[in-house]
């Protein structure tokens, strides 16, 4: 009875083990892609204001 009680436990504290690493996974997957996001789109800003001053140059020249 108790040796079964105790593989119970083990077992649920081991699927939350596991589902907390999985839910970690996907979070760091999630997070690294955002992050990928922000620095594109940076670059895109970074790229149009540049562009904006040389057009900007270019017509009071």
């Amino acid at each position: 009875m108790y040796f079964n009680q105790d593989l119970e436990k083990v077992a649920k504290r081991k699927r939350e083990e596991f589902e907390l690493e999985a839910q970690n996974f996907y979070l760091s997957k999630a997070l690294r892609y955002e992050n990928r996001l922000i620095k594109s789109i940076r670059m895109f800003i970074q790229k149009s204001t540049k562009n904006q001053q040389i057009k900007t140059q270019c017509c009071t020249n």
